[in-house]
């Protein structure tokens, strides 16, 4: 297990880019047929429930796994080792993230959906096993809450601090490209796993996995902050598509964020309604709704661009 370890940084990432082949293929198959599929007088092209709902955020959840994965890959190549909690969260996200596209590919086929001819049946039993071996996704939850609640103790917060300024100076740089939000989301996750430790709630797995999930994203969500301001700084032709997929997982990363916190605190039996409105006032919590602040119009940019609108 000791010499597994150290190449788990870079087996479970190697796992993680499998899974996003098939989730590109899956939206390189439903795409297409969006836009030749006519359904009461328009394409499913032109329809938000299709688009909006099965096809966008699939996209946006590529984009922001292949930013952090890039990341972790660029690390490993200059010789950084000791990455297994960032395997971890690249094999976590990224295989969930996989395994509902193929899912909704299906649902935005409907019954062409079953069958072979358009391949996503295929891609969808193909895309499953990366979510279970090179350890399931249960384990990496494990992995990345004991080790993310481990740093950030040793550090005294400082962990998420360092995310949680970065994301500040580059919101300061390039306003419109979420990082306000990403970092909001990392100091109410800071603080979260503070309160987690100090009423010894780590002895729960569903508490530790709700923390896994908001660990993920915020590190997630920081890299693609991070690709759309370096985009944007360098005035390259995919900016704006970045910056409106990074202000739409931001959103994601917001409401996941603020959701698990409340499950925590009202689900665990140990708070009353007082202390959990008292940390909502004080953590930054209730700035977080604010993240779906044009969200619609963005996923509709979004959209635009996908399917050359």
């Amino acid at each position: 297990m000791k010499q597994a370890s150290k190449v788990f940084g870079y087996t479970r990432l190697m796992v993680a880019a499998m899974a996003l082949g098939p989730c590109e293929a899956a939206l390189e198959i439903v795409i297409p047929y969006a836009k030749e599929r006519i359904q009461f007088g328009s394409s499913l092209s032109e329809k938000q429930g299709y688009t909006h709902k099965l096809v966008v955020p699939h996209a946006v959840r590529l984009q922001a796994a292949t930013a952090y994965m890039d990341e972790i890959a660029l690390r490993l190549d200059s010789g950084e080792s000791d990455l297994h909690t960032e395997g971890s969260i690249s094999k976590l996200f990224a295989t969930e993230a996989a395994n509902k596209a193929a899912d909704d590919a299906i649902q935005a086929l409907g019954g062409y959906g079953y069958i072979s001819e358009f391949e996503v049946e295929k891609i969808k039993r193909d895309v499953k096993i990366t979510c279970i071996y090179e350890g399931t996704s249960e384990i990496q939850q494990s992995i990345i809450s004991t080790f993310r609640w481990k740093i950030t103790r040793k550090t005294k917060g400082g962990f998420y601090k360092a995310i949680c300024q970065e994301m500040e100076k580059l919101d300061s740089d390039v306003n419109d490209a979420g990082c306000r939000f990403y970092g909001l989301a990392a100091e109410v996750l800071n603080n979260t796993i503070m309160l987690v430790h100090d009423n010894r709630l780590t002895r729960k797995q569903h508490v530790m996995f709700s923390l896994a999930d908001m660990m993920t994203h915020v590190e997630i969500g920081a890299s693609l902050a991070r690709k759309a301001v370096s985009l944007s700084k360098a005035g390259d032709s995919e900016a704006e598509k970045v910056k409106a997929m990074s202000r739409i997982f931001a959103d994601e990363v917001a409401q996941l964020v603020s959701r698990n916190a409340l499950n925590i605190l009202m689900g665990s039996g140990v708070f009353d309604q007082k202390a959990a409105r008292d940390f909502m006032e004080t953590n930054s919590y209730n700035q977080l709704v604010c993240s779906s602040l044009n969200v619609i119009n963005d996923m509709d940019l979004v959209a635009d661009i996908l399917f050359a609108r």
